[in-house]
């Protein structure tokens, strides 16, 4: 096993997981999604909005190799401060 460390090691980076920065690492956000799910571009979470989200409490954390986006992940909590106000906002119109 050891030996296997050791022929790997050499190939491998540190990966680091972190917040993103800046707005050109939220465009490698959205070449992550274009390429590696094959996404139309409708589909695809936007650098500006993942921004907006990020400076209203939403975690955007990139998976870095170096300065490089290899990978990231989203996530966004949602609060209602009125119940009867997101029933009136979700109801069913008919």
């Amino acid at each position: 096993m050891s030996e296997a460390r050791s022929l790997i090691k050499p190939y491998m980076n540190e990966i680091i997981v972190r917040p993103l920065k800046t707005m050109a690492e939220m465009v490698e956000v959205e070449n992550i999604q274009r390429t590696s799910w094959n996404m139309a571009e409708l589909q695809i979470i936007p650098a500006h909005t993942l921004h907006a989200l990020q400076h209203n409490g939403a975690a955007v954390l990139g998976a870095m190799d170096g300065e490089q986006v290899v990978g990231f992940a989203l996530g966004v909590i949602a609060t209602v401060e009125d119940y009867t106000i997101a029933l009136t906002m979700w109801r069913p119109r008919g």
